[in-house]
């Protein structure tokens, strides 16, 4: 098991350049799929991932580009694909793409041309092609193409002194490896007394059920619902309907303090994170979640 961020880091690193290197289909790991893969083969929280990315990417170890671009009313999200930042690999998977776009081209346009030629005439047609095979494809090797002339331009900035200097830079301002993996044990405790309670009452609940605690809450004050129901079950909840700012606030005004409360919302917290995957709307309050557990965090750390 990983214990050391710097560690996982490198693992991620040597995912990415490994899946570059192979002389296979989809040589650039897409973040639908390898954010996934991720999560399962290193018991990472997938809302986490992308932190870890912009850590390497910050680190100039690799580069991050949008292969498709986000459309909502088409429920379409935004896709990337991941390059190391060595120029050998960067040119061979320029030219694989760009090959592969030729083919493309050639049967969707009856057109053979060559590969400037086809990434050109590409260019104006991306929002079209958007989420398509032609569309992922010319995307990624008009960017592959632009990652190669930035990285020839700015070649010290991709030295491994330089890199290093900036990943330990990265590392002095990252939050430790626990914040990225799953805590089995923890996630373990919480199934069994979720299955022997679900919620957990306070001595003098009522019965807790969704309708029983909407009703309650509408002719009560929260503090009153809380004290009720239970700061556990009053995040939970809340949670149901995204309202993870609101259980902030009421952390910050005192109304929920009780360390155990705490510790059991950051609980939950995990939970929801973990479920991202299944869950697309989650990731449109990532950043709630993340402010959420800062907030907790601060308290508990006290």
């Amino acid at each position: 098991m990983i214990t050391d961020i710097e560690e996982l880091l490198v693992s991620i690193y040597n995912e990415i350049r490994e899946r570059n290197s192979a002389a296979s289909y989809q040589p650039v790991p897409l973040s639908d799929e390898f954010t996934k893969y991720l999560a399962d083969k290193y018991d990472l929280i997938p809302f986490t991932i992308p932190r870890l990315f912009k850590i390497l990417v910050n680190s100039h170890r690799i580069f991050s580009f949008n292969v498709v671009e986000e459309d909502l009313p088409k429920k379409i999200l935004k896709i990337e694909g991941y390059a190391v930042a060595e120029g050998v690999i960067i040119k061979k998977l320029k030219e694989y793409y760009e090959d592969e776009l030729i083919r493309l081209y050639s049967i969707e346009y009856n057109k053979k041309l060559s590969a400037e030629s086809a990434v050109r005439d590409f260019i104006p047609l991306m929002g079209k092609h958007n989420n398509t095979q032609i569309g992922r494809t010319g995307n990624m090797a008009v960017m592959l193409g632009q990652i190669e002339i930035r990285y020839e331009r700015n070649i010290l900035e991709y030295s491994s002194k330089w890199q290093d200097k900036q990943m330990q830079l990265e590392l002095a301002a990252c939050e430790p490896v626990s914040y990225f993996i799953i805590d089995k044990e923890d996630n373990k405790e919480k199934d069994k007394k979720e299955k022997r309670s679900r919620p957990v009452q306070k001595k003098n609940a009522e019965p807790q059920n969704i309708s029983d605690f909407e009703k309650y809450s509408k002719g009560n004050s929260i503090e009153k619902t809380l004290a009720v129901y239970g700061a556990e079950f009053y995040a939970r909840v809340c949670f149901r309907d995204y309202k993870f700012s609101m259980i902030q606030g009421l952390i910050e005004k005192g109304m929920i303090k009780d360390r155990e409360d705490l510790s059991n919302i950051k609980k939950l917290l995990l939970k929801e994170r973990s479920n991202a995957d299944q869950d697309i709307k989650l990731q449109n309050f990532a950043r709630d979640i993340n402010n959420l557990e800062k907030c907790i965090n601060n308290i508990l750390l006290k």
